[in-house]
């Protein structure tokens, strides 16, 4: 973090130097010093939608204050700080069926999961590029996403929103959302005890008509893996769909998300203005959105770029 200071050849202020070095140095901090932390970032948290808030060369002087005062990360900490829900060891079952390159980041992501409101123990269920799962002693399943950063804030937002619609639209073919803790990046949801689809066939086609399905209702399908579907205990020919990563906006469901993020409602994460644009040609081309539809809002993206 201190390092981030030259970056840009931005000077944060001094108190915010301190923090740093307070936080590089000191095992544990005082509780008032934690409080302090909270009232930092509720006060500078409308910030992260500024110009040059996800900039890697040149990173605004709020983006660099708010690494210095530790960050997404830090921020998160502080949650479970105060919360009194901060657990050093959480007991975690079968972790040692987690794999070398994610063994290190499960008791820190059940941290997170009791954060959100898990019950130990936590049984540790499988992992994949966005997520750690669990299933607590409540029979819930918690997604604990692998990193606090924006990218992975922007797909768990995602993936929390298509739910929500798939549970209405689907039903019983698609795991239902029970809760989603943004700031800690976890989202509970359903447990199904069973069997991985993998890559049969016609999982296949099933998922291509869920995709039907769901375009009238502003969303693609989400990305089709070898995890995606499980056959439940005692229906053994039903699949559910449990992983909702990588699905994209259409229609208007996609044109309100432009117009919230333009109009500040929704906070710039790892979007950036041509990204967006290049997703509004894209339907304009498919045909969700109509080319003036599209127009009018790459104007406006032009104009954020200037």
């Amino acid at each position: 973090m201190l390092r981030a200071k030259s970056v840009g050849r931005i000077s944060p202020p001094s108190t915010d130097v301190a923090r740093a070095e307070q936080l590089s140095r000191a095992p544990m901090l005082a509780i008032k010093s934690v409080e302090h932390m909270k009232t930092y970032f509720n006060r500078h948290s409308t910030e992260r939608k500024g110009k040059g808030w996800n900039s890697k060369t040149h990173p605004s002087a709020e983006r660099v204050a708010w690494d210095l005062n530790g960050g997404d990360e830090g921020r998160a900490w502080v949650v479970r700080v105060l919360a009194g829900r901060y657990r050093a060891n959480p007991e975690v079952l079968d972790e040692q069926y987690a794999p070398p390159s994610v063994a290190h980041e499960v008791a820190a992501c059940a941290e997170r999961a009791l954060s959100a409101g898990a019950r130990e123990p936590l049984t540790y269920i499988g992992a994949g590029m966005t997520g750690i799962v669990f299933v607590d002693a409540n029979g819930i399943g918690y997604k604990v996403y692998r990193g606090l950063y924006d990218s992975m804030r922007s797909m768990a937002v995602n993936e929390f929103e298509w739910l929500t619609v798939a549970a209405q639209v689907l039903g019983s073919r698609v795991v239902h959302p029970l809760c989603f803790d943004r700031d800690n990046l976890v989202l509970g949801r359903e447990f199904i005890q069973g069997k991985p689809g993998g890559w049969a066939s016609n999982l296949s086609d099933h998922h291509r008509a869920i995709e039907r399905e769901m375009l009238p209702h502003g969303w693609t399908a989400p990305e089709f893996k070898e995890d995606s579907y499980v056959f439940p205990e005692g229906s053994p020919k039903t699949p559910v769909l449990v992983d909702a990563s990588m699905a994209h906006r259409v229609g208007d469901v996609l044109l309100a998300y432009v117009d919230e993020i333009i109009t500040g409602v929704r906070p710039w994460l790892d979007e950036r203005p041509p990204d967006l644009g290049f997703v509004l040609r894209v339907e304009a081309s498919n045909g969700t959105i109509t080319r003036d539809d599209a127009n009018v809002r790459l104007l406006t993206l032009e104009q954020e770029l200037a």
